[in-house]
């Protein structure tokens, strides 16, 4: 992925990786939207639905599934050091630090549970019980992560966007 294009950016990070089935492939987009994309509901759902629409568009006819995750900003309470991460930051699980579980696609259902996932979510991770021993806190969210994965034939048409389809290939490029 590019980690050299900023998480305040409208992005997404494709990744083509072969599989040792011959012809078939895993396709990953990382789809970055700015927490502040998401200040009220009106925006929320207009960003919902250009998410909605790349996945339709670029996933079109092939099993997709999704998960919500996220970039935060997290601080070090003994010394003030501040860490981006990305997905968890619990030391013995993901259950506090994911937004939701892998899902099937459904573009009826989406937005929907795109809502539900994301309210409250700075109180809910802010408030999380940490693990014995951490002194990282949970300080703020800086960007919504929508991880869309599928395993389908490397000539089907969301492999177009990657320059080589017959080995390990990542992509970069704004959301549309």
């Amino acid at each position: 992925m590019n980690n050299q294009v900023p998480r305040s950016e409208e992005k997404v990070d494709g990744l083509l990786l072969p599989t040792d089935e011959p012809g078939e492939c895993i396709v990953i987009y990382n789809i970055n939207v700015p927490y502040d994309s998401f200040a009220t509901r009106q925006q929320s759902i207009g960003i919902l639905q250009r998410v909605r629409r790349l996945v339709q568009t670029d996933f079109a006819g092939i099993p997709t599934s999704f998960q919500i995750t996220a970039s935060y900003l997290l601080v070090n309470e003994a010394n003030g050091q501040q860490r981006i991460w990305t997905g968890s930051f619990y030391a013995h699980g993901n259950a506090p630090g994911m937004l939701s579980q892998f899902k099937r696609f459904d573009p009826n259902t989406f937005i929907y549970f795109s809502l539900i996932c994301l309210e409250d979510i700075e109180d809910t991770l802010y408030h999380w019980p940490r693990s014995q021993g951490t002194e990282w806190k949970f300080d703020h969210v800086i960007s919504i992560i929508f991880n869309v994965q599928c395993r389908t034939q490397l000539q089907a048409p969301v492999t177009l966007k990657f320059r080589h389809r017959d080995r390990r290939n990542a992509v970069t490029f704004a959301l549309p």
